[in-house]
């Protein structure tokens, strides 16, 4: 039977979890923006070091958000204001609803602060589910900078 999931604010000891699961999201379940060239890959993960959420924590206009799956965190979300910055899924945990509960998070966070309409950049990769939970297209995106996208809250 799976485990129950949990969604949690994030803490300065996920941070490394954090990046190792934002690395292997990238990695294994973005082909279809990086193409699996390894340069991209690199440029798009960075050292993999936690210093990335380590310095985010210090934000005080940041949310960081986790997902845990038995005890194991399973996915990450970031919001800063209106704009969801971060979202991603260890691979052994798509489509078990993990990130459709972090963005559910995100909204009614940002409806508790009086924001209308959040804001997003999609990948090509997560286009579909953003559609799916209500997520509109606003503006023309490309796959270079990502597609822009928007809810009314």
């Amino acid at each position: 039977m799976p485990g129950s999931l949990i969604v949690r604010q994030a803490v300065l000891a996920d941070a490394a979890a954090m990046s190792s699961l934002r690395a292997a999201s990238i990695r294994d379940l973005c082909s279809a923006d990086h193409h699996n060239d390894p340069a991209a890959i690199a440029s798009w993960t960075g050292d993999g070091s936690p210093d990335k959420f380590i310095r985010l924590f210090q934000d005080a206009h940041v949310t960081l958000m986790v997902a845990e799956i038995d005890d194991e965190l399973a996915g990450l979300a970031g919001l800063a204001g209106d704009r969801v910055t971060l979202n991603y899924v260890r691979p052994q945990f798509r489509l078990r609803g993990v990130s459709k509960a972090l963005m559910l998070t995100l909204e009614r966070t940002m409806r508790d602060a009086d924001v209308t309409v959040g804001y997003l950049v999609s990948t090509a990769t997560a286009l579909r589910f953003y559609r799916a939970i209500g997520w509109v297209d606003a503006g023309v995106g490309t796959p270079e900078q990502g597609y822009p996208m928007e809810k009314r809250l």
